[in-house]
């Protein structure tokens, strides 16, 4: 949380002390070292008076999220409308607060009553409340996201009626300028965040949408607007005009605040136990935020990523193969949730070499319909003739790109990673190269049946406008993840079979050519760095890795020119444009700065022994095998990614 000028907060003991804090969360390093972590929290107010304080202090400390403002983002083309209410000025907004510390100091005074916990939450959703009313703005933010997002998990007909909703009760709070409403409003929230969602098989959309909106507002509904705003933060150029023309605070204040108010809302639905599609959502969309503020490889990610399996598997979402009890429409929805939330799994489980935590023998994988948002919430026969309409194999057959569409084939191709990592962690045996040659098939079966308009291999380059430029970056990134299926199964398959060594090659080569080739889609009006730096090490990292192991022990083995499958000149170039890349991807402020920095350096010195053989044959071999072993423990095939390597 950043102070009035600008600064970060220190924690109490550091600021009474009057020593440098290190503003981490939640616990400072200098509090942990003098073993009073107890002691260590962040004051909402700190230089309020002692009555406040006294006030404060008397309810539990709010966990509050770390105020690192990086940058990287997850684009795409999903048009939706651009209606929504105008931001309020200041001088007609009666909670003209400027920051959840301000928010903070009004709420002390409101008259709740219930237990200290209790009330604690209520004055907290207070907080919560104030800052939505006060930042409208973040009704320009989701509209920009869904014209801007990847994969929205949520069509825009659910969400705008959720912004709608709010400001017609936030206005409604509002007419008085009386902070006992808002509390009022925060207590019914709670209460109808405490019952289960009860959809029937005959509800209509509009029915379902009355579920979490007006008098039953939920905070699982309010906290996706906040996630979903706080992405499109990350995913905007600091020059973007929808910051100055809702008159937003610093970039980063904004951001450090709507991602404090994701968290509570969170905190808010795991006080009242009870799980369904719309928390699925929220903590999908509050992991990406997570990845993006603090890194792919933080603790915060992994531990919001637990959280969001625990809701599948509890909520029941994973087995989507047949719920009488949901209507057509709610099926499909809860289908693209839990296609997102197994991909997200086996992205960090394959990056950071961790297991994955949902596993696909106990979900039904049933991927979503190929269907526009249009057909999907509109009227229920026209629902019933377009799924008549799709292929057997589950896409649309008009060549459009929906939604859904950006939804089914990651998890296509998530389930084959899931059963590689299943593969490789198991014993060999003499089925085992059987099983692995199978998975190969099907995943090669599975990208054949994809439509022409989601395959880079076969995408049309015609278009140059930025719109055009994030639609190539998003082909070229699921292009890049069937590549990276096939690398991780034709990895293990190379451990065991030296005929599997030339495909795997040539594969890590495609890859990494395809990743120098994703610079080339700009766009000036979004920010893809995030995205850059994802793809350049989820992808680039370990190809590149390999092909430069290959060519080392290449040229330790052999004289004269290299075998076919290594082609040395275009690799030890692409080696080169990597490095280069990974200097510049991302910027000090982002998340996966140190790892970019770290693997700059350790590709750069790999290939700086690769130059120095070249040129120089008969230099000492020492050195280079005491550089390259290290940095290899990846390749063995019991490690399912470099991230071990990298992050201890």
């Amino acid at each position: 949380m950043y102070r009035r000028n600008g600064k970060p907060q220190s924690c109490e003991p550091c600021r009474k002390w009057k020593t440098r804090c290190d503003h981490a969360r939640p616990v400072c390093q200098r509090c942990h070292d003098r073993n009073i972590a107890v002691q260590c929290f962040y004051h909402p107010a700190p230089m309020s008076s002692s009555s406040f304080r006294h006030r404060i202090s008397s309810r539990a400390p709010q966990t509050q999220t770390q105020s690192v403002a990086p940058e990287i983002p997850h684009d795409v083309a999903a048009s939706s409308s651009s209606g929504g209410a105008a931001a309020t000025s200041p001088q007609e907004n009666p909670f003209a607060l400027t920051s959840l510390e301000e928010v903070a100091v009004e709420s002390c005074s409101l008259p709740v009553v219930g237990p200290l916990s209790y009330s604690a939450d209520v004055l907290s959703g207070v907080r919560v409340l104030k800052l939505l009313y006060v930042h409208r703005i973040c009704d320009s933010l989701v509209r920009e996201s869904y014209r801007r997002s990847r994969v929205p998990l949520l069509p825009y007909k659910v969400v705008g009626d959720i912004l709608r909703s709010i400001h017609d009760v936030l206005t409604q709070c509002a007419t008085d300028g009386s902070d006992r409403h808002l509390s009022e409003l925060s207590t019914q929230i709670f209460e109808n965040s405490s019952q289960p969602l009860d959809p029937h098989q005959s509800m209509t959309v509009e029915e379902y949408i009355s579920l979490f909106t007006g008098s039953q507002l939920r905070w699982e509904a309010i906290g996706n607007v906040f996630a979903v705003a706080g992405r499109a933060i990350i995913a905007s150029p600091d020059n973007d005009p929808i910051f100055v023309e809702n008159g937003a605070p610093g970039r980063a204040n904004l951001l450090s605040q709507i991602a404090e108010a994701s968290d509570l809302c969170l905190s808010f639905c795991a006080r009242e136990s009870c799980s369904n599609e719309l928390l699925v959502s929220l903590q999908v969309n509050d992991l990406m935020l997570k990845t993006q503020q603090h890194g792919d490889s933080s603790y915060q990610a992994w531990r919001r990523l637990g959280d969001l399996c625990a809701t599948v598997y509890f909520s029941g979402i994973h087995r989507q193969d047949g719920d009488e009890r949901d209507p057509v429409f709610l099926a499909q929805l809860k289908r693209g949730c839990f296609a997102s939330a197994f991909y997200v799994d086996k992205c960090v489980a394959t990056f950071l070499g961790r297991p994955p935590l949902l596993n696909y023998r106990h979900c039904s994988l049933v991927p979503p319909l190929d269907l526009s948002d249009d057909v999907l919430v509109g009227d229920p026969a026209c629902l019933t003739e377009a799924i008549e309409q799709v292929s057997s194999t589950g896409w649309n057959c008009h060549g459009r790109i929906y939604r859904t569409s950006l939804a089914r084939i990651p998890l296509l191709l998530a389930i084959f990673k899931d059963k590689v990592i299943e593969l490789r962690a198991g014993h060999y045996d003499v089925d085992t190269l059987p099983r692995a040659n199978q998975i190969l098939e099907e995943a090669q079966s599975s990208w054949e049946h994809c439509p022409d308009p989601l395959r880079y291999d076969r995408f049309n380059n015609a278009d140059n406008d930025d719109h055009s430029n994030v639609n190539r970056f998003t082909i070229i990134s699921i292009y890049l993840d069937y590549l990276h299926s096939r690398f991780l199964l034709l990895q293990f398959m190379a451990a065991h079979m030296d005929d599997s060594r030339a495909a795997f090659l040539e594969t890590a080569q495609k890859i990494l050519a395809t990743v120098i080739q994703a610079t080339k889609y700009r766009a000036s009006q979004i920010d893809l760095s995030q995205d850059y730096s994802w793809i350049t090490l989820y992808y680039g990292i370990p190809s590149a890795t390999l092909l430069a192991q290959d060519l080392h022990s290449t040229r330790h083995t052999q004289q004269g020119p290299s075998p076919p499958h290594v082609a040395a000149t275009e690799t030890i170039r692409n080696l080169c444009v990597l490095v280069s890349m990974l200097s510049w991807v991302v910027s000090p402020i982002h998340g996966d700065y140190h790892i970019c920095k770290d693997a700059e350096r350790r590709l750069s010195q790999m290939v700086d022994e690769i130059l120095d053989r070249v040129n120089s044959p008969s230099v000492d071999t020492l050195a280079s095998n005491e550089l390259f072993d290290p940095m290899l423990e990846w390749v063995d095939y019991g490690n399912l990614g470099f991230g071990p390597v990298l992050f201890g």
